[in-house]
């Protein structure tokens, strides 16, 4: 049951992945596969929706990327 609470959180915590994912997957279904049957399609995107969740969640922000401590507000002098 802990990888299922794991994915759920990631899935949760990721939601432009998980709308992403979702998109491509049913519009690759649709478009490429062909695919018509609805529950096929709902199948197909449940699992990009998972996919896209886990791709976000994988994905790490650059080395030397500015955060909010390495970056100074300039001081304006009046």
């Amino acid at each position: 049951m802990a990888t299922m609470k794991e994915n759920v959180a990631k899935v949760t915590g990721n939601p432009i992945g998980a709308i992403v994912g979702g998109a491509a997957a049913f519009l690759a279904a649709k478009k490429l596969g062909k695919v018509e049957n609805k529950w096929v399609l709902i199948g197909l995107t449940a699992v990009g929706v998972i996919a896209g969740a886990l791709v976000q969640a994988k994905m790490k922000a650059k080395k030397g990327a500015p955060t909010s401590t390495t970056v100074e507000t300039p001081v304006v002098k009046k």
